[in-house]
């Protein structure tokens, strides 16, 4: 059972919004589970990945431009050898918030493969391909679209001389609202140069890189946004965290926007 709050909201004196709340039933460990609730559609890489683990504090482009939200209600069955193949299906029931419609169901297809299966030295390179079928609608009065999203992504985690974190993801298909075909290009780079001193003090100091571009319309040219970060991860262990972080966005043709961003993360 997981139970997942959010308390943003409280800044805005709202209510803290639950995110995911789900139950898994795992009939065989290791090859077989179920989840029930809402939780992260199974699409992508950061749309998945832990937010105890995020590299930075702001996230890609598609989450929110392409997704919506980053949690559903629905069904979940995973499948696969361990954690070297994995395939995830999900039924979903859509958000409801004028993003998606409850008359008809989305689907969710996703594989999952660590190239150690098929040869050793290649363990820990994680390759992945998802699509998502979904349904959008504004009101009962709106005729149903339907249409497609996909998702790749290279995960690299693993000690090449030192600690490094490498992704490479790629997004394409409709946005949102099913009208415009996007594309997003995510590159995140995060490595521990001082782990190699075995100083408790300095190994903990790890420089991140992200870079993203994204075109919310490929048809039109002159608007596509880069988005360039850079920043500090200090691990003090595996409880606490530092980030610091820069985030530069332009347009061609616009004033660029900058960002800077700190965050304290607590595990317990």
């Amino acid at each position: 059972f997981s139970l997942t709050p959010d308390f943003a909201k409280l800044g805005e004196d709202k209510n803290v919004e639950l995110k995911g709340v789900y139950v898994d039933y795992t009939p065989f460990k290791d090859y077989l589970s179920f989840r029930i609730g809402q939780f992260n559609q199974p699409f992508g890489f950061e749309n998945v990945y832990s937010s105890s683990k995020k590299k930075f504090v702001d996230a890609p482009k598609y989450l929110k431009e392409v997704l919506g939200s980053d949690y559903d209600y629905g069904l979940q069955m995973t499948a696969g050898y361990k954690k070297l193949l994995q395939i995830q299906a999900a039924v979903i029931n859509g958000t409801t918030k004028s993003t998606e419609t409850n008359d008809k169901k989305d689907f969710v297809l996703k594989t999952v493969v660590d190239l150690g299966l098929l040869y050793y030295l290649l363990k820990d390179v994680e390759v992945s391909f998802s699509v998502y079928d979904r349904y959008y609608s504004t009101s009962t009065t709106v005729a149903v679209k339907n249409d497609k999203h996909y998702a790749g992504y290279i995960k690299i985690e693993r000690k090449i001389v030192i600690p490094t974190f490498l992704t490479l993801e790629y997004v394409y298909g409709k946005d949102l609202k099913l009208k415009n075909d996007i594309v997003d290009y995510i590159c995140t780079l995060e490595i521990k140069p001082f782990a190699l001193t075995k100083n408790k003090y300095l190994e903990g100091i790890s420089p991140t890189f992200r870079y993203e571009l994204w075109d919310k319309k490929i048809n039109t040219s002159n608007d596509e946004e880069t988005i360039t970060s850079f920043g500090i991860n200090y691990y003090f262990d595996k409880f606490l965290r530092l980030l610091v972080d820069y985030r530069n966005s332009s347009i061609p043709n616009k004033p660029a926007h900058e960002i800077y961003n700190f965050m304290v993360q607590v595990n317990f």
